[in-house]
C-alpha cells in the first residue's frame, strides 16, 4: 500500500470528505486531492499537519510501518494516563507492559494487517489491561496466574541448555535428544514434573473455599520438610 492509499484509508476511517480534510489542514480541496491521486506529495509542514489530524506518526504515513503506529498509540495512551493522574507510576507501567506484550507478540505474528485493524486491536488490549489492573476484586487471581505462567516459561525456556545441540549446532536448534551429561535426561524429566506440579498447585489457589483442596495444598510444607531432612538442607 502506498502513501496515497494510506491517506485515503485514514480519511475514510474518520468519515471525512476530501473537502473536510483539506479545511482541517488549511489547503484547497484540489491540493489535497492531488496527494490522494499520487500527483504530488505534501511538504514537511503538511506532513506534520496530517500526522496531527489523523493521529498517526509521520513514519506510518510515509512507510506504512504498523510497528511505528503501534508504538505511537501506546506512547500516546501512556501520556494520557500520566496526565490524567488517577493511577500511579507502577500501575501505569503494568498496563503499558500488558499492551506492549500483546501488540508486539514474540511467538506469533501480529493479527492486524492494516491501520484500522491495528487500532481496533489496540482498543481491545487497552480495555483489557485497564480492567485487569484496576479491578481489585479479581486481581489476586490474575497475579497468581501470571506467577504460574512466569515459572512455567522460565523452566521451559531453560530446558534447551540440557541438550548437546544447543552448544554444537550453528543455529542452537535442537535436532536430537542427545543431552550434555548422563544426568540431564533425569533432570529434564523432573523439571517437567516440577512445572506440572507448580501449575496444579497455583491452580489450587483459585479454590481456597474448598477444604479438600486446602488440605492437599497444605501438604507442601511436610513434603518440603521431608526433602530438606533427606538432603541435609539447613533451615534459616
Amino acid at each position: 500500500m502506498d502513501f496515497s492509499q494510506r491517506l485515503i484509508n485514514l480519511r475514510e476511517e474518520k468519515g471525512w470528505s476530501k473537502t473536510d480534510t483539506a479545511k482541517k489542514i488549511g489547503v484547497s480541496t484540489g491540493a489535497y486531492a492531488n496527494w490522494e491521486y499520487g500527483n504530488r506529495e505534501p511538504t514537511r509542514k503538511m506532513f506534520n499537519k496530517l500526522e496531527k489530524i489523523f493521529e498517526v506518526p509521520e513514519s506510518y504515513l510515509i512507510t506504512g510501518s504498523l510497528d511505528d503506529l503501534a508504538e505511537h498509540l501506546i506512547t500516546k495512551f501512556e501520556k494520557e494516563l500520566i496526565d490524567e493522574g488517577k493511577l500511579n507510576k507502577g500501575v501505569i507501567e503494568l498496563i503499558i507492559n500488558d499492551i506492549n506484550s500483546r501488540m508486539f507478540p514474540k511467538l506469533f505474528p501480529r493479527g492486524a494487517k492494516d491501520a484500522e485493524s491495528l487500532k481496533k486491536e489496540f482498543e481491545e488490549y487497552k480495555k483489557d489491561a485497564l480492567e485487569t489492573w484496576t479491578n481489585y476484586d479479581n486481581l489476586d487471581y490474575e497475579i497468581v496466574s501470571r506467577i504460574r505462567y512466569a515459572l512455567s516459561s522460565d523452566i521451559s525456556d531453560n530446558l534447551k541448555y540440557f541438550y548437546s545441540d544447543f552448544y554444537e549446532s550453528d543455529d542452537n536448534r535442537l535436532k536430537s535428544d542427545k543431552r550434555i551429561t548422563n544426568k540431564s535426561a533425569d533432570l529434564v524429566k523432573r523439571l517437567e514434573q516440577l512445572d506440572r506440579f507448580q501449575r496444579s498447585y497455583i491452580e489450587g489457589l483459585r479454590h481456597l473455599e474448598n477444604k479438600e483442596v486446602i488440605a492437599e495444598l497444605d501438604k507442601i510444607e511436610d513434603y518440603t520438610n521431608a526433602i530438606d531432612n533427606k538432603t541435609g538442607v539447613i533451615k534459616l
